[in-house]
């Protein structure tokens, strides 16, 4: 008992010692930012490449190693990065040739961060996503239908005492009662199980469950047609529903209406709480406002994110403007790219951006003649 209490007072000492360390000022600054460079090189060396590349990022260019910090990230980090995006983007490719959807989504998800804001695997991502949606709701629905039809066997397993036997015999009579208050009970669990599955993020799966309620109690119940509404109120757009009508050409093949759009699957707050905790930030601000448009509260999300947005924007502008003032137009250019993404209406971000990128090209065909 004594050693556990040891250990549990020397890790507080060691997490107090850490916070103190990086609450204070210019003086425990430099520890830290070397911490990002081997930080990074650990990032790299266990093969993740966008969490090396943020931690170099962040390094300021006043720290001592910053040059070795910048060409590692130009010699090993950013050939890696592209390497992985070209294999995953392949990956992808081959899994929805083959009509394993999950993998292919998970591909180009993955290819998608390496890839830096490609429209192209934004879509193909917003298509996958449609695609497993569509086949676990599908396979979902199938295997429900199945089930309730052994459930309904089983409703009427002792209402026809056999011959010899009155129609009203008692212990047939107990057993048939004893099966609809399973089938009962069981009804009530699959409710409730819909629920479960709403919050977790499963509406397609919560369809299902409702729709097998509705099959086993065919009068329904309030609170079953509230939680319905809500269930189709959070099915994503992609998903086709039962009861969808389909336009059929005259060849007999289901065509889609014109001037249909494709629309994304809804957006959860577990999908923006994802961004942020990642810092993926315009992922994050493109997940709420989305959000908000479908309705939910997106407001503080929105106020959090802009909070770190502008931050983050600040920190990289002011980084540029060091490197640019001593002639380093390659990390300046880097550094207000980085503003400029997160705030990309900032004007100020804009032309110091501008500026920097024109001059770096003059010096380069300069250097070239």
């Amino acid at each position: 008992m004594k050693v556990n209490i040891l250990k549990y007072a020397a890790m507080l000492f060691i997490s107090i010692t850490l916070v103190a360390c990086q609450s204070t000022g210019v003086k425990h600054q430099k520890p830290l930012e070397k911490d990002l460079y081997v930080r990074a090189q650990n990032f790299l060396a266990a093969g993740d490449v966008m969490k090396a590349r943020a931690a170099l990022y962040a390094l300021k260019n006043t720290h001592e190693k910053y040059p070795q910090a910048m060409a590692f990230l130009k010699n090993k980090v950013e050939p890696l990065r592209l390497k992985q995006l070209k294999m995953k983007k392949k990956e992808g490719k081959e899994a929805r040739w083959q009509g394993r959807w999950q993998q292919a989504l998970s591909a180009y998800q993955i290819a998608e961060s390496l890839a830096l804001g490609d429209q192209d695997l934004e879509k193909k991502v917003v298509k996958m996503q449609a695609k497993v949606y569509q086949n676990r709701f599908d396979s979902l629905m199938r295997k429900r239908n199945q089930e309730d039809d052994l459930l309904k066997r089983l409703g009427s397993f002792y209402a026809s005492p056999p011959k010899g036997l009155a129609k009203d015999d008692a212990a047939y009579v107990l057993h048939q009662k004893r099966v609809q208050q399973q089938l009962k009970k069981y009804a009530s669990d699959v409710l409730k199980q819909a629920e479960v599955f709403l919050k977790a993020g499963y509406p397609e799966a919560a369809y299902a469950e409702m729709s097998s309620y509705f099959r086993l109690n065919p009068k329904g119940s309030r609170a079953a047609d509230k939680l319905f509404v809500k269930v189709k109120k959070a099915m994503p757009t992609s998903v086709r529903l039962p009861n969808e009508k389909k336009s059929v050409n005259k060849g007999g093949m289901r065509t889609a209406k014109k001037n249909e759009k494709v629309q994304k699957p809804k957006v959860t707050t577990s999908m923006i709480e994802a961004y942020i905790l990642k810092e993926e930030w315009v992922k994050a601000t493109h997940a709420a406002r989305l959000f908000k448009k479908q309705g939910g509260d997106a407001d503080e999300y929105l106020a959090l994110i802009l909070s770190k947005r502008q931050t983050l924007a600040k920190q990289a502008y002011e980084l540029g403007r060091q490197a640019f003032l001593q002639e380093k137009l390659g990390s300046a250019v880097a550094h207000w790219q980085v503003a400029v993404r997160l705030m990309p209406d900032n004007k100020e971000y804009k032309q110091s951006l501008g500026r920097a990128t024109r001059l770096k090209k003059r010096l380069k065909t300069l250097k070239d003649n």
